[in-house]
Formats: C-alpha cells, structure tokens, sequence
C-alpha cells in the first residue's frame, strides 16, 4: 500500500521495526483494542516504512482527519498481509509435518 504524505509517497512495510517502533511509542505489544491502537500501528508503519520522514503523531491525525478513508485502507491491507501471513504459515507447517512423516 502506498500512500501520500505531503509531497511524499510512502510504501508500507509491515516489519519488526514496525511492531518495535509500536512497543517504544505505546510501552505494549501490539494487541490492537480499538481505533487509538491501529491508528497508533499506522503511524509506527508509515514511520519504519520511510525513516527519512519527519510528521509528528499530531500531524499524522490531521492527515487521517483530512483523509479518513486512509484508515479504512490501511485496516484492509494489515488484513490481508494477516491473511497471507497465516497461509505462508500454514503451508510451511504443511511442508515440515510432511517432512517428519517421511523420516
């Protein structure tokens, strides 16, 4: 997913950087409760995404203020990249169970 931040534009990377920047900015693990939580994942995103980018949370509400449909996409494309996520896992816990069967 991409979006634009002023004159920017930044790809979203889901990342361990991403959950780190999350624990350093909330002091939780990323269990999101509610619209504070994947509001506050989004920022962490888009600012491991592009470490070169410089938008204050405050800054980055007005933004979701001003696009809210921002949040909607951004919600559908964590979905998805879980979706994709837990079948990558699936298929690798598949491939290892038929590894231990022939054995």
């Amino acid at each position: 997913m991409i979006i634009k931040i002023g004159n920017k534009e930044v790809e979203l990377k889901k990342s361990m950087r991403s959950l780190m920047y999350y624990e350093q900015l909330t002091g939780k693990s990323f269990a999101p409760q509610g619209v504070t939580d994947i509001i506050n994942y989004m920022y962490s995103v888009v600012m491991s995404s592009d470490r070169t980018l410089n938008i204050t949370l405050d800054d980055f509400i007005d933004l979701l203020d001003e696009t809210p449909e921002l949040i909607g996409q951004f919600s559908e494309w964590l979905q998805k990249s879980y979706a994709v996520d837990a079948q990558l896992g699936k298929g690798n816990k598949e491939k290892k169970a038929k590894a231990v069967n022939k054995k």
